[in-house]
């Protein structure tokens, strides 16, 4: 018997809890989990607002396009519900499944219920909670050419140096996936069954536990240079949360018939908070290894919490890095690794921010093999202090089989870029300055953040064309 089942096992009867703590009350008449069942009480609710029905499967409605993500709740071909979810991107080119085990629970004690747009399902005593989180826009910004940019989770402080105070990252919009215990249970340690395609896992850590450059100061969610500028943020929700991303896709390819997968990133498993009858909060740790997915929480909480407690985990569809790092313009640069193959990139795209609003933001492509300049192409950002998406036209920039990286800096105070921490030598630091210069770069360091950054192709410019693939 797994650590799961063990833990199943050992549970205690408790009513489910809703996202926001209400408790349903046990005595609620049950649906069966019979397909004919499901399908009544989908009739019957106002979830088909939300979500369409396939046999014993919920999956939510507008999310069909060849980019979007599509979320599914329970199992299209069973015969009867089960608390399982799934999430694809392209095509199902990325794809995770969370398959909670419920196969030591009697049938008698499956019960389904449909609150509002949850979808609840309690096995024994444990329950399941499953509902969709609406995107939230918090900001536009309009550029030069009139195109607005969807701002995300922090601006630039009034004293030109760090953000201003964030404790969320970007809500690109989401799934929420709750797991309530009844009483306490026999293990602090929960193991979900998993199944992936096409991804790799990413953890986050607090920033003080990754490795900085010689003479930054850093807590858990921010570090500091020697003169007291804020370099790097990362809120507190995405501490020992985990960054999943495509394994090996990125770019834009919808003017050549594909997929546009951005930077590559798929989703993002957000830190996961416990919360007891109460109100009363803690964090959990998390990893996932070998197609399971580790939850451990701290036992002593769990002892003396006031039951039930619902453990939360959010997955954001979040397609940008969840951490800020700032550097000096004119000075230095950041980029990322990738390879190429024969084909024709138009624009840049970075995600990033300038402190004065003043400034040009420079991004470039270089051969990795001697760090020489293919493209560089500066544009102003004037009056543009908000995180965002910031593209430059690179006009047609042939690309051709070799590894090359993708740059962006800036001419002068500081710039931010968002990033991810993901493989080893994925990104590159340089000193030199590519707001200017066309020479060739020296690279000052090797590490591993994934900056959000891509190209996007077309068919133009002739020859064969390929997918270009990040490592």
């Amino acid at each position: 018997m797994n650590t799961l089942q063990k833990t199943l096992s050992a549970l205690g009867g408790a009513a489910i809890l809703a996202g926001g703590g209400v408790a349903v009350n046990d005595a609620m008449t049950p649906a069966l989990t019979k397909i004919d069942k499901v399908a009544q009480k989908y009739e019957q609710s106002q979830i088909k607002e939300k979500y369409k029905l396939e046999n014993s499967q919920f999956v939510i409605k507008g999310k069909d396009g060849k980019n979007d993500t599509r979320t599914a709740i329970g199992e299209g071909g069973s015969a009867e519900f089960v608390p399982s979810f799934e999430i694809k991107k392209w095509d199902g080119q990325a794809r995770l499944k969370v398959n909670p085990d419920i196969s030591g629970v009697a049938k008698k004690d499956k019960q389904l219920e449909i609150d509002g747009d949850k979808i609840k399902y309690k096995a024994g005593k444990v329950g399941y909670v499953f509902y969709d989180i609406p995107a939230i826009i918090t900001a536009t910004t309009t550029d030069d050419d009139g195109k607005e940019t969807l701002g995300n989770y922090s601006v630039w402080g009034t004293d030109g140096v760090g953000r201003q105070a964030t404790t969320t990252a970007p809500n690109e919009g989401g799934f929420e996936f709750e797991i309530v215990l009844g009483e306490i249970p026999a293990s602090n340690v929960f193991v979900l069954p998993i199944e992936s395609e096409g991804l790799s896992f990413h953890p986050q850590k607090a920033l003080n536990e990754e490795q900085q450059e010689e003479g930054i100061d850093c807590i858990a969610t921010e570090c500091r240079d020697a003169d007291g500028r804020i370099t790097t943020q990362r809120p507190i929700d995405i501490v020992d949360s985990i960054a999943v991303y495509s394994d090996g896709k990125s770019g834009d390819f919808t003017l050549m018939g594909g997929y546009n997968y951005m930077a590559g990133k798929v989703a993002h498993i957000k830190r996961i908070e416990m919360i007891d009858a109460n109100g009363a909060t803690e964090y959990c740790k998390q990893a996932i290894a070998d197609n399971l997915w580790t939850i451990d929480c701290p036992m002593a909480w769990l002892s003396g919490a006031v039951y039930p407690v619902v453990v939360d985990p959010t997955f954001g569809y979040t397609t940008v890095g969840t951490t800020g790092i700032s550097y000096a313009g004119n000075s230095s640069g950041v980029g990322s690794l990738f390879t190429g193959y024969a084909g024709t990139a138009t624009l840049l795209t970075v995600h990033g921010a300038s402190s004065s609003g003043g400034n040009w933001i420079a991004t470039s492509i270089y051969k990795h093999s001697d760090l020489t300049l293919i493209v560089r192409k500066n544009k102003s950002l004037y009056g543009d202090t908000v995180d965002g998406w910031k593209e430059v036209d690179i006009v047609d920039t042939n690309i051709t089989a070799q590894e090359y990286l993708l740059m962006v800096g800036t001419n002068s105070d500081l710039f931010l870029v968002d990033y991810d921490t993901g493989n080893e030598n994925q990104g590159h630091d340089t000193s030199s300055s590519i707001y200017l210069s066309t020479s060739p770069i020296t690279i000052t360091a090797h590490n591993t953040k994934k900056y959000s950054i891509y190209a996007t192709y077309t068919a133009g410019g002739g020859g064969e064309r390929r997918i270009i693939i990040t490592e």
